[in-house]
C-alpha cells in the first residue's frame, strides 16, 4: 500500500484528475457554444418556441453527461488526495503561512 501511495504522490494523480475535470468541463462548454452558433447562425428571425424546445432537448442530456464526468473526475482526485495525504499537507502549509503572517505583524 505504501508503494501505491508513494506512486500517487510522486505523479500527483489527484492534481491531474482535478485539472482533467476542469479541462473536460471547458472543452464541453466550448462544444455547446459552437453547436449553438452553428445551429442558430443562419436564423435571421427571432428564436421561436420550437427552437427553444429543440435547444433544451439538446442541452439537457449533454449537461447531465458534462456534470457527471466532471464530478466523477473531481471526486477521484479528492479520494486520491485523501488517500495520499496531500490535501492535508496543503492545509497545514496554509496554516503555517497564516501563523507566520500573524507573528510578523506583532
Amino acid at each position: 500500500m505504501d508503494k501505491l501511495t508513494n506512486l500517487l504522490k510522486n505523479y500527483q494523480v489527484g492534481i491531474w484528475c482535478k485539472r482533467a475535470a476542469w479541462i473536460q468541463l471547458i472543452l464541453r462548454l466550448v462544444y455547446v457554444v459552437l453547436q449553438f452558433s452553428i445551429v442558430y447562425a443562419g436564423q435571421v428571425s427571432p428564436i421561436s418556441l420550437t427552437a427553444i424546445w429543440s435547444l433544451v432537448q439538446f442541452l439537457l442530456p449533454l449537461a447531465n453527461a458534462i456534470l457527471f464526468d466532471f464530478f466523477i473526475l473531481y471526486a477521484a482526485a479528492v479520494a486520491v488526495e485523501h488517500l495520499t495525504g496531500t490535501a492535508q499537507r496543503v492545509e497545514d502549509d496554509e496554516d503555517d503561512e497564516d501563523y507566520e503572517d500573524t507573528i510578523a505583524h506583532q
